[in-house]
């Protein structure tokens, strides 16, 4: 779970942070991503929760991806919750 916490912050990641995790990652994008999420997952949680309150009401993207991905993404996610019959509601309740 503090993996896909940690994958969330990884929005708020520069260019030359992006960079340099490429370099240390190679084999391909989603190497690098997982990589990233499981070295940030042993920041302190408060710090990590920290970091993804202020995220909200930022427009900034990850690099190499526009607002429109992200919002393909959304409606992907969406459309999965409604096929396998979860809804939005049931989603927040189900914790």
């Amino acid at each position: 779970m503090r993996d896909v916490a940690a994958h969330l912050t990884l929005r708020q990641t520069g260019l030359l942070d992006g960079l340099r995790q490429l370099l240390r990652s190679p084999g391909g994008m989603n190497r690098v991503i997982r990589r990233s999420a499981v070295l940030r997952a042993s920041t302190p949680t408060g710090q990590m929760v920290a970091e993804i309150r202020g995220m909200v009401g930022s427009r900034r993207h990850n690099v190499g991806v526009t607002c429109r991905e992200t919002l393909i993404d959304q409606a992907l996610a969406y459309m999965r919750q409604v096929l396998t019959g979860l809804t939005p509601a049931a989603v927040t309740t189900r914790s």
